[in-house]
């Protein structure tokens, strides 16, 4: 099960358009997210309160048609991303909480 969620900060600037999603970090820098599976769980961050590795998981295998054995390396990659988005202070993560 899940420990943690993950939700947009509040203060985070960010805009969609046809060429991708292009944010403003806190520390000035503008990141461009422009390939199809970033853009996929910058929106389930965005349409979500909070929102657990899970979930992000099972949407990417769905909207990708990829096999349930592919489960682990997608779910490696939502943690390195995941990852990179709490570097650049982007999102928070949170303890779960029922």
């Amino acid at each position: 099960m899940d420990k943690k969620v993950y939700s947009i900060k509040d203060d985070i600037f960010f805009d969609k358009n046809p060429e991708g999603i292009f944010i403003l970090s806190p520390t000035g820098e503008t990141l461009i997210l422009d390939d199809d599976v970033a853009m996929i769980i910058w929106q389930e961050l965005k349409d979500n309160l909070s929102i657990k590795t899970k979930k992000l998981v099972d949407k990417l295998l769905v909207e990708f048609k990829l096999a349930n054995s592919e489960r682990k390396d997608v779910e490696n990659d939502v943690n390195r991303f995941l990852a990179e988005l709490l570097n650049y202070e982007l999102v928070e993560e949170r303890n779960y909480e029922l």
